[in-house]
């Protein structure tokens, strides 16, 4: 009995210290939250004064005290951990609701602009914002859920919603120029499958909104087939 409660203040012990040590990483604590992991640190020096005086004894009485300081010391670290957590959540959901209206803007304004457009690119443009816009709100709900949003990640959705059209027009302006053999003596260039002529200029075909879309969805795998066009074109010289 007495290795069981032994394995029970390690491991109390453990988790307490995983949640200080990930409290402490979070930016922007309040002060509640500060509070809370300097009480931490403090039971903390308690429980190894307790678990030192109950190696020197070996009392079932010892052993029971440092018992209920690791139980108090875990349910301190999370509390400090969720407290930590909070100001982050909230940003988190500010994200949200910003993606959300930033993209309900650029879809009125399309709307609006729609039949004055007169190149293709400028659809694609909006169609691959479209689908990196649902991609960032996707993975910002997601690190809410997950209640590991950090402001960290402010950069990277920035970053993201201006490179991905630019890569995704990068690749439809390749896609289009590429003529593909489909037989013997026989080629297919895709802009006459994605770009129509009409009299009121270039009117872009469903399915380039729906490649743009996608394009602009998984962006990360549009920068690889972008990378991989690079090696093909600029190939890497041995030195």
């Amino acid at each position: 009995m007495d290795l069981e409660l032994e394995a029970k203040v390690k491991e109390d012990y453990e988790i307490a210290r995983r949640n200080i040590l990930e409290a402490e990483r979070w930016e922007g604590k309040s002060p509640e939250a500060e509070e809370l992991i300097k009480k931490a640190h403090e039971k903390f020096k308690e429980l190894e004064e307790a678990v030192f005086v109950y190696e020197e004894s070996k009392s079932k009485a010892d052993l029971m005290k440092a018992l209920d300081i690791s139980r108090e010391l875990r349910l301190l670290s999370i509390d400090a951990l969720e407290k930590a957590r909070e100001i982050n959540l909230c940003l988190g959901w500010r994200v949200i609701v910003t993606l959300a209206i930033v993209t309900g803007a650029a879809a009125v304004l399309y709307l609006a602009t729609y039949r004055s457009i007169s190149h293709w690119a400028i659809h694609a443009a909006f169609w691959s914002f479209f689908g990196v816009m649902t991609n960032l709100t996707y993975s910002a709900s997601r690190h809410v859920i997950n209640r590991d949003f950090s402001k960290l990640h402010l950069s990277w959705y920035l970053s993201k919603s201006i490179q991905a059209p630019l890569i995704a027009l990068a690749l439809l302006f390749l896609l289009v120029s590429i003529n593909f053999g489909v037989g013997e003596g026989i080629s297919m260039n895709l802009s006459d499958m994605l770009i129509k002529q009409d009299s009121g200029g270039q009117a872009p075909s469903y399915a380039l909104y729906g490649i743009a879309f996608i394009l602009g969805l998984f962006s990360r795998r549009a920068w690889e087939y972008l990378e991989l066009f690079k090696d093909k074109l600029l190939p890497r010289v041995e030195k």
